[in-house]
């Protein structure tokens, strides 16, 4: 007979269907996860390194792999991703199947350049994996950002010691230099040639004692250990002493030098500090002013004194007003005096004005002059009220005037350019370098074996051999306003009337880069300072013997 079972299945459907709306909201947390999640199942197969099949993936997964969710189903590990080295990774999933331990690692993908975090654990009640990869470049790069300011936080802080120690350790052999010349010098005994030998040492060791305060200021800028005090000051008077300092540079180069003065109230000044401002900006006026005149005016309204510098100098472009006030950087291509310079003086006004709450802008035109303006608030209020010493005492005479205004002083100094309408008996040397107290020591050397005949750069080098000049040799700095060494060797070795002339370079720019580029510019030698005047004659003497024999050879 025909048996009919009747069963009721409501609730056997109701629980099918919550299981269903289940499993469909746990594949699509499942696929909405922005982790790359796999589970994977081992290959077993003798002889063959380990691997496993992806037995499920969401879709994360897939679109990384650049392939459907369908076709990645089945593939192997090795099969999707052939570019990964997965000798060492297979170990270490295989050990996690074994031992049971979860395995956590970060992972560089060098195909796509992302790091991974990677978690690998085994499947509950199966002999499967479930791997969670989550994309972490963002972080590593954060990470990597933050090593990299604390290294360089590190190294600031190091050269910052740096600076602040060797500033120091120079001091004394400065010191120990300045004290027994100036001795000598106001010993009446010493020969007249002596005595200008010393007065050379002076100088010089002044500029280096500059440079040295220079660079310990930026120091104990930066380190927080610049002690300051703050005085009532009359700022006309003061500034028209520090001005008095440079006249004699100014009127020595052919300039006019103008000091005008509003009166006003007192201002509260660190009196260090504004001779350094002050000094630098007139070194900066004189070192770039050729003709015209050099004006500090000095005008107050009711908040504020400004202070104004300015000259009818060379200029600077626009483009250019944001890397004045930069520490070591020199504007290029700018007619100056000299090369030399540390690229510090007027970051370093900056810094100081900036500490008397103030502020320093300049205005230019490229052959108009230059205007720099600095603005100082009237009043205390501006000022950390610990650093504030209300005696208004007696302004004293200056202290670091002598090494700025003997530097400019030295710019202005060239000796008479020299043309001999014949050959001369001895053989002639062409000497170029814009610092004046090397050109004197230079020559001091050669002089009683050669004749010598001094300019201070390339473009009048190159306008004393066009006039006629036929110098046997040309001795000559790298690093000069309006025509550098480098321009000049060009200029010589394009030139069918003076390519034969041999040619040395004077060069504080030692470096294996540098030597480099002078060789494949085809320089014939190098002469690196500090330099022996044994060492100086040495060189010569090779250089014309060997073009006297390349001429006896022709």
């Amino acid at each position: 007979g025909l048996y009919v079972t009747i069963e009721d299945i409501s609730q056997r459907k109701l629980y099918e269907e919550k299981l269903t709306n289940a499993i469909n909201h746990l594949q699509s947390t499942f696929d909405a996860v922005p982790a790359l999640i796999a589970l994977l199942d081992p290959v077993k197969q003798e002889g063959q390194p380990e691997d496993f099949v992806i037995s499920s993936a969401n879709d994360a997964l897939a679109k990384f792999s650049n392939i459907g969710v369908a076709d990645l189903i089945g593939k192997t590990i090795r099969e999707v991703y052939p570019e990964v080295d997965g000798g060492e990774l297979m170990k270490k999933y295989a050990d996690v199947l074994s031992s049971g331990t979860p395995l956590s690692i970060d992972y560089y993908y060098q195909e796509k350049k992302r790091w991974f975090s990677i978690v690998v654990n085994r499947q509950a009640n199966t002999q499967g994996l479930i791997l969670v990869a989550i994309d972490i470049t963002e972080r590593k790069k954060s990470e990597s950002e933050q090593r990299q300011i604390e290294i360089l936080t590190t190294l600031d802080k190091l050269k910052t010691e740096f600076f602040n120690n060797i500033s120091h350790e120079f001091r004394t052999p400065i010191t120990l230099l300045l004290g027994p010349v100036k001795d000598l010098l106001n010993t009446r005994s010493i020969p007249a040639i002596h005595h200008s030998k010393l007065e050379m040492v002076e100088r010089n060791a002044l500029r280096l004692q500059k440079l040295v305060d220079s660079l310990l200021d930026f120091a104990r800028i930066e380190s927080g250990r610049f002690d300051v005090v703050f005085q009532p000051t009359d700022i006309c008077e003061f500034t028209a002493l520090l001005a008095s300092n440079f006249r004699s540079a100014v009127e020595k180069a052919g300039l006019e030098f103008i000091v005008k003065c509003e009166k006003t109230e007192p201002v509260y000044l660190n009196r260090p500090m504004w001779e350094k401002i002050v000094f630098n900006l007139l070194s900066n006026a004189l070192k770039f002013t050729f003709k015209g005149k050099i004006e500090i005016v000095i005008k107050s309204n009711i908040k504020h004194v400004q202070v104004l510098v300015c000259d009818t100098g060379v200029g600077v472009s626009r483009d250019n007003y944001g890397k004045i006030f930069e520490r070591f950087v020199r504007v290029e291509n700018v007619t100056a005096r000299t090369f030399e310079g540390s690229g510090i003086g007027l970051a370093l006004v900056k810094e100081l004005v900036e500490m008397h709450g103030g502020t320093i802008k300049v205005k230019s035109e490229v052959g108009s002059g230059s205007e720099f303006i600095v603005t100082l608030p009237k009043g205390k209020r501006h000022l950390p009220p610990k650093a504030i010493h209300e005696l208004n005492d007696q302004i004293q005479n200056l202290t670091t005037g002598d090494s700025f205004s003997t530097e400019a002083i030295g710019w202005l100094s060239e000796t008479p350019r020299q043309h001999p309408s014949r050959k001369p008996e001895k053989k002639s040397i062409l000497l170029v370098d814009d610092n004046a107290d090397l050109r004197d020591y230079i020559n001091g050397i050669l002089k009683f074996q050669y004749q010598v005949v001094q300019v201070s750069n390339g473009a009048k080098a190159k306008e004393c051999l066009v006039k006629g000049f036929q110098p046997d040799l040309i001795l000559s700095d790298i690093m000069m306003p309006e025509m550098n060494g480098y321009e000049l060797f060009h200029f010589l070795r394009s030139s069918s009337s003076f390519s034969t002339i041999p040619f040395i370079f004077l060069t504080a720019k030692a470096s294996e880069e540098d030597r480099v580029e002078g060789i494949e510019r085809g320089v014939d030698s190098y002469l690196v300072k500090p330099f022996s005047a044994k060492e100086l004659l040495a060189t010569v003497k090779s250089r014309l013997r060997g073009s006297t024999q390349s001429t006896v050879a022709a």
